[in-house]
């Protein structure tokens, strides 16, 4: 199984998202944050399941969750969690120079 790594841009997005949420919905906050720890888990195990990016960086690749995106790469050994973002967000803009 492959290691998980977090970005450093990824745990400020997720701690931004998190943040948002719990103003409007505590259950909405917990319910993403726990969302994203199942989907980072299971991209452990079966990394390819995403959607390729190589439009918006070279490797880069994502899956849904919920209104939300969240991005990563693969390697032999490493799942690397990139990016999570609102999927209305300017993705092209979002990924100019942060990856």
């Amino acid at each position: 199984m492959r290691q998980l790594i977090r970005a450093p841009q990824a745990i400020i997005d997720l701690n931004e998202v998190i943040a948002y949420l719990d103003q409007h919905s505590e259950p909405a906050a917990v319910a993403l944050a726990d969302a994203v720890d199942r989907k980072v888990e299971q991209l452990r195990t079966v990394p390819f399941r995403g959607k390729a990016r190589d439009d918006l960086s070279p490797g880069l690749r994502s899956v849904v969750i919920g209104d939300y995106l969240l991005f990563y790469r693969v390697s032999d050994e490493l799942v690397e969690f990139v990016r999570l973002l609102h999927g209305r967000r300017d993705l092209p803009a979002a990924f100019g120079d942060s990856t």
